[in-house]
């Protein structure tokens, strides 16, 4: 219970501090290359174009591809699982993807590419973890309940431009999530060795926000954080912590619902990446 309220509480504060101190691109990092004048709601701290003229930040461009890789090798992995957790893999590749053109381009038709989508994950981690308990969908209607809640924030949030609208939305859902997610682990009753993949992504996402903050904070106050790729670091913490989330729900639901759980094996390769399959009677 200590440790979610803590982790609740560093969200809360990294998120109340991220609206506070978000940049907009009315500073001075506004040098112009092939896709023309930022039209974004955010310019970050990475300078524009100083790698190539073909992509306005290189380093938080590249740094999205391991939400590409590991959300497209999860969702390889699990196609002998639920459909809920494979949809959640294959959402985290599309973030990686809309965060990627977002970061190359700095329109805001690709900003929308990157939010929009990383508030359908947290819809799906949402019914997850809602839906934990049930060997089959309790509420039937739920799923089109968020389909229509994303677009209904997708609507209002294209013709508002209002970017605390997308902060609030994405805040709430995923401190619920965090939540919730203790609650789930408090009550499976594994060993605390079957919940490393958990535990790892509470602390890849606090990481992350640490860094993330960092770099809004300093930013403008010393132009050495640059070199430090915080945000960059930030898509990378993500991409594994959204990674180990999904692995780790889905093997204490195997756990908790599974009539045939001694079938479930979870590996850790390289003894930090885990992976999850079902075993066959000849193993």
């Amino acid at each position: 219970m200590l440790r979610s309220i803590f982790i609740t509480l560093i969200f809360v504060i990294v998120l109340s501090l991220s609206v506070l101190c978000l940049d907009t691109n009315e500073e001075e990092n506004v040098s112009i290359g092939v896709f023309g004048e930022p039209t974004t709601l955010v310019d970050w701290c990475e300078k524009n174009y100083a790698v190539t003229y073909y992509i306005a930040e290189f380093y938080n461009t590249i740094s999205n591809i391991p939400f590409i890789v590991i959300g497209l090798f999860g969702f390889m992995v699990t196609k002998e699982f639920e459909w809920r957790y494979r949809l959640a893999h294959l959402s985290i590749s599309v973030i990686g993807l809309g965060s990627l053109m977002f970061h190359a381009t700095l329109l805001y038709t690709c900003q929308l590419g990157d939010e929009i989508p990383m508030l359908y994950s947290m819809l799906i981690f949402y019914f997850i973890v809602v839906e934990f308990d049930y060997k089959e969908v309790n509420n039937k209607k739920l799923p089109l309940i968020l389909w229509i809640c994303g677009i209904i924030f997708t609507i209002f949030y294209y013709y508002t431009r209002l970017a605390i609208i997308f902060q609030g939305s994405w805040g709430i859902l995923t401190l619920y999530v965090i939540y919730r997610s203790h609650q789930v682990c408090n009550g499976t009753k594994l060993p605390e060795s079957d919940l490393w993949s958990i535990r790892w992504c509470e602390k890849l996402l606090v990481i992350a926000g640490f860094f993330w903050i960092l770099e809004q904070i300093l930013c403008d106050k010393f132009l050495w954080i640059e070199s430090y790729r915080l945000h960059a670091i930030w898509h990378i913490c993500c991409s594994f912590s959204a990674y180990y989330f999904i692995t780790a729900q889905l093997y204490m639901r195997e756990m908790t619902t599974n009539e045939n759980k001694e079938n479930i094996k979870l590996v850790y390769v390289l003894n930090f990446f885990p992976m999850l399959y079902k075993r066959n009677h000849k193993d």
